[in-house]
């Protein structure tokens, strides 16, 4: 009997330990399922995280080619702002140049003016000059050589 029981024992014994190696078999397939399920995660987040760098390097290639642009067009900004202070002293330079030059045409105008009235006054002068000359003539003040005489009070012809 006491063998009986030791071979009772025994089978209980194999049976349970059987049946927790079936369960940890059981555990360490879930475990190992549960490895290979993360290991495939690992490789997705792995080939996510490269995609992110490798989109990160580009994102950073553009934003410096972009900062390149901008401080291009910068320069560009403050060479067209350079150039439009110079044309825009050059406008007022031109302006007030022609402000002096429309004040000379004005002042020389006004002298032509005063110079057409002079004319005018001395044409006038010499047409009286010239009846003046036309009269004495005509009452016998020039001699032979075309001299005239100088009238005097009376209306005597007095030689010049």
């Amino acid at each position: 009997k006491l063998q009986d029981l030791m071979q009772l024992v025994a089978a209980r014994l194999q049976r349970e330990h059987a049946a927790q190696m079936g369960r940890r078999r059981k555990a360490l397939a879930r475990a190992q399922a549960k490895v290979a399920e993360l290991e495939a995660e690992r490789g997705v987040l792995r080939e996510e995280l490269e995609d992110m760098r490798r989109r990160q390097a580009e994102a950073a290639g553009e934003v410096e080619r972009m900062g390149g642009e901008l401080r291009a067009l910068n320069e560009r900004a403050e060479e067209l702002t350079k150039r439009e202070r110079e044309a825009s002293l050059r406008v007022e330079e031109l302006t007030d140049a022609v402000a002096r030059a429309e004040g000379k045409e004005a002042d020389a105008a006004h002298r032509a003016e005063e110079a057409e009235g002079k004319l005018a006054s001395m044409k006038r002068e010499l047409d009286d000059m010239r009846v003046e000359v036309a009269s004495l003539r005509a009452r016998g003040g020039a001699d032979d050589s075309g001299d005239l005489k100088e009238v005097g009070k009376n209306g005597c012809c007095v030689v010049a």
